[in-house]
C-alpha cells in the first residue's frame, strides 16, 4: 500500500488528486503497513480510551507519518507529548519526535 488515511468514520476509499486512498480504522489496520499513515482526529475518545490504537496506527508508517488535530479543542503539543511518551518505550526517540514535531507546530 502506498498511502493510508486512519480513522474512524467506516468509510473504506477516498478520492484525492484523482487517485483511490484506502481508509482504515485502527483495529483494521493491525499488521498491515503504508509508505505514509495518516491519522485524523488524535483528540478523539479512542485515542483517549486505548493508546495500543493510537500505536498499531501510529506504528504503521515506513516513511511518513502524519498526524492531524482540532487544535480548537486541545492544546496540540501537550496531546503530542503525552501520546507519544505513553504509548513508545524509547524516550530518546520519543524527546526526538517531539522536539521535531514542537519544531513544526508553533
Amino acid at each position: 500500500m502506498k498511502d493510508v488515511i486512519i480513522n474512524d468514520s467506516g468509510t473504506n476509499t477516498v478520492k484525492m488528486n484523482g487517485k483511490k486512498t484506502k481508509v482504515f480504522t485502527c483495529p483494521t489496520f493491525k499488521g498491515l503497513e503504508a509508505d505514509d499513515v495518516i491519522i485524523t482526529d488524535i483528540n478523539n475518545d479512542i485515542f483517549d480510551e486505548n493508546n495500543k490504537s493510537f500505536y498499531v496506527a501510529a506504528s504503521r508508517a515506513k516513511k511518513r507519518l502524519f498526524i492531524f488535530i482540532n487544535k480548537n479543542n486541545v492544546n496540540f503539543k501537550e496531546v503530542i507529548e503525552r501520546r507519544f511518551s505513553e504509548t513508545f518505550p524509547n524516550p530518546d526517540k520519543t524527546r526526538q519526535l517531539i522536539g521535531i514535531m514542537k519544531g513544526i507546530i508553533k
